[in-house]
Protein backbone atom coordinates (compact mmCIF):
# COMPACT_ATOMS: atom_id res chain seq x y z
CA UNK A 1 0.00 0.00 0.00
CA UNK A 2 1.35 3.25 -0.92
CA UNK A 3 1.41 6.44 1.52
CA UNK A 4 -0.62 9.22 0.78
CA UNK A 5 1.62 11.49 1.43
CA UNK A 6 4.64 10.34 -0.64
CA UNK A 7 5.23 12.61 -3.17
CA UNK A 8 6.29 9.86 -5.96
CA UNK A 9 2.98 8.33 -5.33
CA UNK A 10 0.84 11.96 -5.38
CA UNK A 11 2.98 12.81 -8.88
CA UNK A 12 1.67 9.53 -10.06
CA UNK A 13 -1.87 9.45 -9.13
CA UNK A 14 -2.56 13.22 -10.21
CA UNK A 15 -1.05 12.07 -14.17
CA UNK A 16 -3.70 9.34 -13.58
CA UNK A 17 -6.78 11.47 -12.92
CA UNK A 18 -5.70 14.03 -15.49
CA UNK A 19 -5.66 10.73 -18.02
CA UNK A 20 -9.63 10.39 -16.65
CA UNK A 21 -11.05 13.08 -16.95
CA UNK A 22 -13.68 12.99 -20.36
CA UNK A 23 -13.74 16.91 -20.50
CA UNK A 24 -10.21 17.23 -21.06
CA UNK A 25 -9.34 18.11 -24.82
CA UNK A 26 -6.11 15.53 -25.13
CA UNK A 27 -8.73 12.79 -23.74
CA UNK A 28 -11.19 13.43 -26.13
CA UNK A 29 -8.70 13.47 -29.17
CA UNK A 30 -7.24 10.32 -28.24
CA UNK A 31 -3.91 12.69 -27.49
CA UNK A 32 -0.80 12.39 -24.90
CA UNK A 33 -1.32 14.53 -22.19
CA UNK A 34 1.88 16.02 -21.77
CA UNK A 35 1.74 17.85 -18.36
CA UNK A 36 0.66 14.15 -17.08
CA UNK A 37 3.72 12.67 -18.75
CA UNK A 38 5.72 15.12 -17.52
CA UNK A 39 4.65 14.02 -14.04
CA UNK A 40 4.76 10.85 -14.39
CA UNK A 41 8.65 11.55 -16.02
CA UNK A 42 9.15 14.13 -12.79
CA UNK A 43 8.11 10.84 -10.25
CA UNK A 44 10.16 8.30 -12.24
CA UNK A 45 13.10 10.54 -11.88
CA UNK A 46 12.85 11.65 -8.13
CA UNK A 47 12.42 7.73 -7.69
CA UNK A 48 15.76 7.01 -9.67
CA UNK A 49 17.64 9.66 -7.68
CA UNK A 50 16.18 8.47 -4.16
CA UNK A 51 17.31 4.80 -4.96
CA UNK A 52 21.47 6.17 -5.79
CA UNK A 53 24.09 4.97 -3.61
CA UNK A 54 27.26 7.42 -3.12
CA UNK A 55 30.37 5.34 -4.18
CA UNK A 56 32.86 7.63 -2.21
CA UNK A 57 32.58 10.04 0.58
CA UNK A 58 34.54 13.78 0.68
CA UNK A 59 35.58 15.76 4.12
CA UNK A 60 36.58 19.65 2.49
CA UNK A 61 37.56 20.77 5.86
CA UNK A 62 41.04 18.25 5.98
CA UNK A 63 40.51 17.43 2.14
CA UNK A 64 39.55 13.68 2.87
CA UNK A 65 38.05 11.25 0.19
CA UNK A 66 37.11 8.13 1.12
CA UNK A 67 34.46 4.83 0.03
CA UNK A 68 33.87 4.78 3.35
CA UNK A 69 31.26 7.40 5.76
CA UNK A 70 32.76 6.39 8.45
CA UNK A 71 36.08 6.72 8.12
CA UNK A 72 38.39 7.70 11.65
CA UNK A 73 40.00 10.09 9.12
CA UNK A 74 37.30 12.15 8.87
CA UNK A 75 36.81 15.50 11.29
CA UNK A 76 34.52 14.77 13.63
CA UNK A 77 32.27 18.16 12.79
CA UNK A 78 33.47 17.91 9.09
CA UNK A 79 31.15 18.49 6.01
CA UNK A 80 31.02 14.68 4.38
CA UNK A 81 29.92 15.55 0.42
CA UNK A 82 28.68 12.06 -0.80
CA UNK A 83 30.25 11.44 -4.27
CA UNK A 84 27.65 10.03 -7.03
CA UNK A 85 28.71 8.38 -10.26
CA UNK A 86 27.76 11.03 -12.93
CA UNK A 87 24.89 9.86 -14.83
CA UNK A 88 23.68 11.00 -18.12
CA UNK A 89 20.98 13.61 -17.33
CA UNK A 90 22.42 14.76 -13.93
CA UNK A 91 25.61 16.43 -12.56
CA UNK A 92 26.35 14.56 -9.17
CA UNK A 93 28.03 15.47 -6.55
CA UNK A 94 30.50 18.22 -6.49
CA UNK A 95 31.76 19.58 -9.82
CA UNK A 96 34.83 21.88 -8.81
CA UNK A 97 38.41 22.18 -10.73
CA UNK A 98 39.77 24.73 -7.91
CA UNK A 99 43.50 24.01 -8.57
CA UNK A 100 42.63 23.90 -11.81
CA UNK A 101 43.94 20.04 -11.88
CA UNK A 102 41.43 19.19 -14.44
CA UNK A 103 39.31 16.69 -12.57
CA UNK A 104 35.61 16.19 -11.51
CA UNK A 105 34.94 15.03 -8.16
CA UNK A 106 31.40 14.28 -8.92
CA UNK A 107 32.67 11.70 -11.29
CA UNK A 108 34.10 8.16 -11.13
CA UNK A 109 36.46 9.35 -13.55
CA UNK A 110 37.23 12.18 -11.21
CA UNK A 111 37.46 9.74 -8.55
CA UNK A 112 40.60 8.12 -9.89
CA UNK A 113 41.85 11.56 -10.71
CA UNK A 114 41.76 12.91 -7.89
CA UNK A 115 42.96 9.62 -5.37
CA UNK A 116 46.11 9.98 -8.28
CA UNK A 117 46.50 13.76 -7.83
CA UNK A 118 46.76 13.43 -4.01
CA UNK A 119 48.92 10.44 -3.87
CA UNK A 120 51.73 12.60 -5.51
CA UNK A 121 51.62 15.17 -2.92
Amino acid sequence: MKNDEDLVYRLRRRAEIRRQIPTRKSVQDNQPDRLSDLLEESANEIERLSNMKPFAWYDPTNRHLSLYQHDPAFTPLGQLIPLYKQSSNIDAGIDRNTDNKGYEIGTEEGYNDFIKYRNRL
